[in-house]
């Protein structure tokens, strides 16, 4: 497929007016065009080599530099949509300087269909996957993700890196999501090519003593230790959800404070029939407002 490109007004402009110039796109019949943040005179205008005029130059300095620089993107981006690596979309988005190197970064950063909390989550994902990957894909780009070979590159040394099963497909959920978001042609590579792993199963077995003690003794940051000490109040509240003990008042307990907790209640015949006399928080769930 041929992309054509160019540069000139979107209709024949008076000479001595200031106009704006607009970039032209056409293929197969498609035409777009974007307006540019420049205005020159009709007079300025080279309408056969699609540039201001040569004796106009030092009257335009910031504009030719400008173009030269556009043009010069112009001709990155073809070598691309030619390869099939690259929609018109985001064509427009390096041509103009909007996203220049195609970062997958500064993608995240713009998209305004993402939530805050999800944003700084998929900001997050990328930073620690860039951590385990080779030196040539830091920063993570469009490219990175619409080539096959890149692809499996970054599927396998994820996978080798030691990482959870569920972490690893966390992360190729973002750049599958860059993809659509984007509209690559190439759409959710990770999940086309089947190489998002199972996530990790679950144990429901309760945790030993001993693997507690492991686990303390395993914390390395402040978020390590949070985390075990919200997990242990969890537990001290009979596996009350975080949502729920934000919200815990006590105005909502109810049952004999006296009375132990088993969590293997469940096998203890000493205890099981009197599970209802229990201390336990009443909480009602609806989807009206008072009942949330």
């Amino acid at each position: 497929m041929i992309h054509n490109f160019w540069i000139n007004f979107d209709r024949p402009q008076p000479e001595e007016i200031l106009n704006s110039l607009y970039i032209h796109y056409k293929t197969k019949g498609i035409h777009k065009r974007k307006k540019l943040p420049i205005k020159i005179k009709g007079s300025a205008w080279d309408n056969l080599s699609k540039n201001i005029r040569k004796s106009k130059e030092l009257e335009y300095v910031s504009e030719v530099k400008y173009i030269n620089e556009l043009k010069s993107r112009i001709s990155e981006v073809k070598i691309e949509m030619s390869k099939g690596t690259l929609s018109i979309d985001n064509a427009w988005s390096i041509i103009l300087d909007k996203n220049k190197e195609g970062l997958v970064k500064t993608f995240i950063e713009e998209d305004l269909k993402l939530t805050e909390f999800s944003r700084v989550k998929f900001l997050s994902y990328l930073s620690g996957m860039e951590n385990h990957l080779p030196i040539s894909y830091k920063p993570l780009k469009y490219i990175h993700i619409q080539d096959s070979q890149s692809i499996e590159i970054i599927s396998s040394t994820l996978k080798a890196s030691g990482l959870k099963s569920s972490t690893i497909s966390g992360y190729m959920s973002v750049l599958d999501y860059v993809s659509r978001r984007a509209s690559l042609k190439i759409q959710s590579p990770f999940a086309t090519m089947k190489l998002k792993p199972i996530k990790d199963e679950i144990s429901k077995l309760p945790r030993t003593i001993e693997e507690l003690y492991s686990g303390m003794q395993s914390l390395k940051t402040k978020k390590d230790y949070l985390s075990l000490c919200l997990w242990l109040y969890s537990f001290s509240l009979r596996g009350l959800g975080g949502g729920d003990i934000c919200n815990l008042s006590e105005d909502l307990i109810e049952g004999d404070y006296s009375k132990p907790y088993y969590p293997d209640y469940a096998i203890d015949s000493a205890y099981y029939s009197t599970l209802s006399d229990k201390c336990h928080a009443y909480i009602r769930r609806g989807k009206k407002k008072n009942q949330k």
